[in-house]
């Protein structure tokens, strides 16, 4: 078998080297604003005493779910402060027994304007209010 050989060209670079000190570095994505301050307003309701038996420390963020039937989590704006206890490992924790829970409590989603008007963070109650709206209203469709 006879070989043949390849006739090599010279590399051409179009692209400028730049060392790596001096490349501009890319930005992390920022999520939008609006959901940023949904986050926001979700961790403050995590530092709050829980909102059942007022058990101070850390609590989790339950996010509202009475009276829907979708899989869809409600937005960072429904979330009330339980303790972990009250929230899904105690006897009558909300996650274990959703109907007694509300008997006993009420609507989940009945507690978010008051966590809503006592955020720090700007704008909650009215996107608070407005994320709430549209929450109730899909359970009329």
């Amino acid at each position: 078998m006879k070989r043949t050989e390849i006739k090599r060209t010279a590399f051409k670079r179009t692209a400028e080297i730049i060392p790596f000190d001096k490349q501009r570095k890319k930005r992390p994505k920022q999520r939008a604003t609006d959901a940023t301050a949904a986050h926001a307003h979700m961790m403050w309701v995590k530092t709050c005493e829980c909102h059942v038996c007022g058990r101070f420390g850390p609590s989790e963020a339950h996010h509202v779910f009475h009276d829907r039937y979708g899989t869809r989590r409600a937005s960072d704006w429904l979330t009330i402060p339980l303790c972990p206890q009250c929230h899904r490992e105690g006897r009558d924790a909300i996650h274990k027994t959703k109907r007694t829970w509300r008997d006993l409590h009420g609507p989940d989603y009945g507690f978010v304007p008051m966590y809503l008007n006592f955020s720090p963070i700007d704008g909650a109650l009215t996107d608070g209010l407005d994320a709430l709206a549209r929450y109730l209203e899909r359970d009329e469709k």
